[in-house]
């Protein structure tokens, strides 16, 4: 039990860091100037939803779930995470939240998560996500959520028409940039 604890002092120290710099914070950081090499995987994956990101984090990357049974993801357009840290959460779930790990092999062997494996955890682990994703893939993602919507700040109508078509049904219940400004005032 005393290697366990010792383990998690790190690990808990670690998950502390990464969750003070959670998405409910009111200062964004600054949106990335060029997407990664590899955004365009990262914006399929999305679009795919093959991890249905975008069903606890809304389609627009603002925490909404898209489906009612499902938990409010963290809200991109407000996060302070590096592209390295949003790769971290993907990889490795949050700890003690609904956040699941899609990282193959994550917390196992060498690929422990926070300095501890899932055993270490215990009823904190996270959850498995479906499909687990290569390394890739998961840089893939995080990149595309970076410079898609961190910094951004709310999403619009037009934005949401930007990114899936003039046809989406989804879209008018963003406000538009005119109504934004207009609040503004």
């Amino acid at each position: 039990m005393k290697r366990v604890l010792r383990a998690l002092v790190p690990a808990s120290a670690a998950l502390l860091v990464l969750l003070s710099a959670n998405s409910t914070s009111v200062v964004a950081q600054e949106p990335a100037a060029e997407p990664g090499p590899l955004f365009a995987i990262g914006e399929d994956m999305w679009r795919a939803s093959s991890g249905s990101c975008w069903q606890c984090h809304g389609n627009m990357g603002n925490g909404r779930p898209e489906m009612r049974d499902r938990p409010a993801g963290s809200d991109f357009r407000r996060t302070t995470l590096t592209v390295e840290q949003i790769a971290e959460v993907i990889r490795c779930g949050r700890p003690g939240t609904g956040m699941p790990f899609f990282g193959r092999n994550a917390y196992e062997g060498d690929n422990r998560c926070f300095g501890v494996t899932r055993e270490e955890l215990g009823n904190q682990a996270p959850a498995i996500g479906i499909p687990p994703m290569q390394a890739r893939q998961i840089d893939a993602l995080a990149q595309f959520i970076a410079y898609q919507f961190v910094g951004r700040g709310p999403a619009t109508e037009e934005e949401c028409l930007e990114f899936f078509g003039a046809n989406a049904s989804s879209c008018n219940r963003w406000p538009t940039r005119a109504e934004l400004e207009a609040e503004g005032d």
